[in-house]
């Protein structure tokens, strides 16, 4: 019969590696996926538990026996944690698991010194881990949602396994009541224990690396959707170029739209050989610029279209990494209508602003005159010159008829500008026009 001692040193060994595992997947997730750090955490526990275990008889027993069993079942607490963050299960039921270990310290000690029973500490032992690894494949097998069942689904067979292992262990110590108080001598069946606790660890390390892989590749097959989506249905054009030659890797439908070609007539062309810059000192400058790491962003640029039209657009580029290679991801907004709409602004502001310089000068006229008669005539109404004060009077009024005249046919011009203007035809004899 192999030493029960020698399999938890093997086990110890095991568990360091399967750590060293889960702190890398950490160290390479921790950005990305939530709870890694918590599982390590967890297994580092265990790892710490194994280490006193197998030093019992050679360090004091609290510490071997009470400490070390609150120590692995803490352990597997944090790992229910961790699974519940990287799945993002939200509850705060699983902190009542703490309350469970903060009985078992105290009964833990009560059956180590007051009444040594191994049976007993065995008894809670298996039940606490039973229910634990219950909980996590009850979770990670049923109450997680679809996409992460797929990820997870080995890790919850492994724990579905262990919650099997010590339900066994607890049928196993109720029908035997045959137990001395040392663990290391206390018969076969705790070997098997041992060794099934062994091989159910290695196959939790690899489906906790298959279940990290598995997420990652489903990650970045969502990223790469989601790319590819907003890629297509860009309301502007997007187009991956090779840093080296210009070549067209790939174009979106805008590109088409925006240039008037076809894809065929694309395949295995560079901007260059296509001639879509209109000024090449452009494109020399934007590959200057991204070659010494500055994007490019915002910046308006003359393109040509297949038909040799001009296109004014807005143009922003930056070079990624695609496998090992330089690629220049460009998108190309028209602005061409809004700067044509632009152009006609200034022009119709030009045309405002000369129309209200004609308006104040035909304006002035009439109301100087009108200033320079009313003085007149306030001179007449002194020296009672009744003639004069009619002439003058009549003046007057011609200069305001005038200037009355020139504020309707404003008014007019104002309202055939905004659509205000109400057109009212009538019948009449041409006959009398001649």
């Amino acid at each position: 019969m192999i030493d029960l001692r020698t399999i938890y040193l093997t086990h110890f060994l095991i568990s360091l590696i399967s750590l060293s595992v889960c702190v890398l997947l950490w160290k390479q997730s921790q950005k990305r996926f939530e709870g890694l750090g918590t599982i390590a955490l967890g297994i580092a526990f265990q790892v710490g538990a194994l280490s006193l275990i197998f030093l019992r008889g050679s360090i004091p027993d609290i510490i071997s026996i009470p400490f070390a069993n609150t120590l692995a079942l803490s352990g597997t607490v944090m790992q229910l944690i961790g699974l519940r963050q990287f799945t993002n299960y939200k509850s705060n039921f699983v902190y009542l698991n703490f309350l469970l270990l903060a009985v078992f310290l105290p009964f833990s000690y009560y059956f180590t010194f007051t009444s040594p029973s191994l049976q007993m500490r065995n008894k809670a032992v298996a039940l606490l881990l039973f229910l634990l690894c219950f909980q996590i494949a009850f979770l990670l097998l049923f109450k997680i949602s679809g996409y992460y069942k797929k990820v997870t689904i080995h890790v919850g067979i492994a724990f579905l396994l262990y919650a099997i292992l010590h339900l066994s262990r607890l049928v196993y110590y109720g029908f035997n009541e045959n137990f001395n108080n040392d663990y290391f001598n206390s018969g076969g069946f705790e070997v098997y224990v041992a060794l099934a606790n062994q091989l159910l660890y290695v196959y939790l390390t690899f489906a906790l690396v298959l279940m990290v892989n598995k997420r990652l590749i489903a990650d970045l097959k969502f990223e790469e959707e989601k790319f590819s989506k907003s890629f297509r249905l860009a309301p502007f054009a997007i187009l991956l170029t090779n840093s080296t030659d210009g070549k067209i890797i790939d174009v979106n439908e805008k590109f088409f739209e925006l240039n008037g070609y076809s894809p065929e007539e694309i395949k295995d062309k560079s901007t260059l050989s296509l001639g879509l810059w209109h000024n090449l000192s452009d494109r020399n400058e934007v590959l200057v610029k991204l070659k010494s790491g500055n994007p490019i962003q915002g910046e308006e640029r003359v393109f040509h279209r297949k038909d040799g039209r001009l296109i004014n657009g807005v143009l922003s580029s930056v070079v990624i990494n695609v496998g090992h290679k330089n690629i220049i991801l460009s998108t190309i907004l028209d602005v061409t209508e809004r700067k044509q709409m632009v152009e006609k602004l200034k022009e119709l502001n030009a045309s405002k602003d000369k129309f209200f310089s004609i308006l104040a000068h035909d304006l002035i006229n009439p109301f100087n005159s009108i200033l320079g008669l009313s003085e007149l005539l306030t001179d007449e109404v002194i020296t009672n010159s009744q003639e004069e004060i009619r002439k003058l009077s009549q003046l007057i009024h011609q200069s305001s008829e005038k200037a009355l005249n020139l504020v309707k046919n404003l008014l007019e011009w104002s309202r055939s500008q905004t659509g205000r203007l109400v057109v009212k035809p009538e019948m009449f004899s041409s006959s009398e026009l001649i």
